[in-house]
């Protein structure tokens, strides 16, 4: 008969993997893929192929090589793209519905036998003795253990995977039928049929009588005598005879000056301290609990928190209307009954006020701690001031709880609303701050640079209470840190030499920097 079929199995000389049949007709090969997919060093990817059926002339045949048990068979890439290259191992007659499942379980059979072996020769390793000794010993044999188990098992499944002495010899007749047509050797050929009942008997034998066993002994057992007379040679420490008398008489008086010692080298120098937030100028006055928050629609204005009272500039592009999104937010802990505000507009002309305008904005019902309320404002003028007329209860009120500000950042809150909240998080020092105020989205340029100044109050070492004196440093971060470089605004630098432990904070001097400043560990004096 001249049809074949085979599994091709993974090897370095392969480029796919999978079942096919070859039918050795008079122009050319009939070549059936059932379920090939590529193969690239010793991993299949991607999924399997459609079944195909392809003629193949005889010439297009580049390789045939036989390598063990193995028959590698290539083809021209311009003819066969892309799989061109093909280990065969168990060689039948016709196509076999259970050969792919005999290639996955040869693949999964590699993982069991690392595991197998890596399980045999740690067992090995700590059923051995203890001591150095005893350690080299079992270091020896688990490793010898681990090696003879996956050797066995690699050919155990070599054996298993190619399927047996009648395989074996249809392999033989496939390699001469194809040598035969290409002309490298001439005549018939003879198949004599074996029983598969041989494959077992086979295997047993193989790994029962494995060619290498008697070399793998005489390296464990020169590798075991080497580290023995290591062992003893340089392994054995000498007895030294303590003095102990004199230990005792000594040991209570030098402990208290030892112990000493080791305060003084494990402690800071300064004193301690604590940084709530890091200094910024966004709130070089405390923030107010009842805010104003304001948006421009047109115009231009450099504020994004009004305090009452203050007087802002505006600016404008082409007609002098101004158009503000207005947003009032109680982050105290009491209920205003009522919102009430006056926003005056005027046009400057020297010192003097014109066209005074006014815009009253009035809530007539109670504000709950975390509530807002909105209002649009348009008017003319190159300068505006704010007055307020909330209760002296919500003035004084202290501001309210974190989970307050968290709130007011979930649903669709304003830009506005949303960033005083987190500024409010961080004013507050909860650590929620950093992760919401990177998430706030897109912002207005005005509130994107209010961010900026929000983000630099998170590093992991910030400076408070600084002065003209010094200045709070405290370590945020989860490390160890002994030198640290403050800088301020103008570029000037000073280096501060002190054990700066996580979560705490050393009182440093900082003479001649002016606040706010930024701390960070120099690295530079390490080197």
């Amino acid at each position: 008969m001249n049809r074949f079929a085979a599994l091709a199995v993974s090897h370095p000389a392969a480029n796919a993997v999978g079942q096919i049949a070859l039918t050795l007709g008079p122009q050319g090969i009939v070549l059936e893929l059932a379920g090939v997919r590529p193969h690239v060093r010793g991993f299949a990817l991607g999924g399997e192929a459609q079944h195909a059926t392809l003629v193949v002339p005889y010439s297009a045949l580049r390789g045939l090589v036989r390598t063990g048990p193995y028959l590698v068979v290539s083809f021209d890439p311009r003819v066969l793209f892309p799989f061109n290259r093909f280990v065969l191992t168990r060689v039948q007659r016709e196509l076999d519905a259970r050969l792919p499942r005999v290639s996955s379980l040869a693949s999964w059979s590699k993982l069991v036998g690392v595991v197998v072996a890596s399980f045999l020769g740690l067992a090995a390793f700590f059923l051995g003795g203890r001591g150095n000794l005893g350690r080299t010993v079992s270091t020896v044999v688990g490793l010898g253990v681990a090696w003879l188990a996956w050797s066995a098992m690699s050919r155990l499944r070599a054996r298993w995977l190619q399927g047996g002495a009648a395989a074996e010899r249809l392999s033989r007749e496939l390699e001469a039928r194809l040598a035969e047509r290409l002309g490298i050797t001439p005549g018939d050929v003879e198949v004599v049929d074996v029983r598969d009942d041989e494959l077992a008997v086979a295997t047993l034998a193989a790994v029962a009588r494995p060619r290498w066993l008697v070399p793998a002994v005489v390296v464990g057992l020169v590798g075991l005598v080497g580290a023995t007379l290591l062992v003893k040679r340089f392994g054995v420490v000498a007895r030294v005879r303590l003095p102990v008398p004199e230990a005792r008489g000594r040991l209570f008086t030098d402990v208290p000056r030892i112990l000493e010692h080791a305060r003084v080298d494990v402690a800071p120098r300064r004193a301690s301290c604590r940084c709530v937030r890091a200094d910024s100028t966004l709130w070089s006055a405390p923030p107010p609990g009842v805010a104003i928050l304001v948006t421009p629609l047109r115009g231009e204005l450099d504020a994004v928190l009004l305090r009452p009272e203050a007087v802002y500039p505006v600016a404008h592009r082409g007609k002098d209307v101004i158009e503000l999104d207005v947003q009032v937010v109680n982050g105290t802990t009491v209920t205003m009954p009522e919102v009430a505000l006056v926003f005056t507009f005027w046009r400057r002309d020297g010192n003097e006020r014109k066209n005074i305008q006014e815009r009253g904005l009035s809530w007539p019902h109670a504000l709950e701690p975390g509530g807002a309320v909105r209002w649009r404002v348009r008017s003319r003028g190159d300068a505006l001031k704010v007055t307020s007329y909330f209760s002296e209860a919500s003035e004084r009120a202290p501001f309210a709880p974190a989970d307050t500000f968290v709130r007011l950042l979930e649903g669709k809150t304003p830009a506005s609303v949303r960033l005083h909240a987190a500024t409010m998080l961080a004013y507050l020092g909860d650590e929620r701050a950093v992760a919401l105020t990177r998430g706030l989205g897109v912002l207005s340029p005005l509130e994107e640079r209010q961010r900026g100044l929000l983000l630099e109050t998170f590093p992991p070492f910030i400076a408070c209470d600084a002065s003209a004196a010094g200045a709070c440093v405290m370590n945020r971060s989860d490390a160890l840190v002994r030198r640290v470089a403050l800088r301020d605004g103008k570029g000037r630098r000073v280096s501060v030499d002190d054990l700066f432990f996580p979560g705490r904070g050393l009182r440093v001097e900082a003479v001649g920097l002016t606040p706010p400043l930024r701390v960070e560990p120099d690295y530079e004096a390490r080197r």
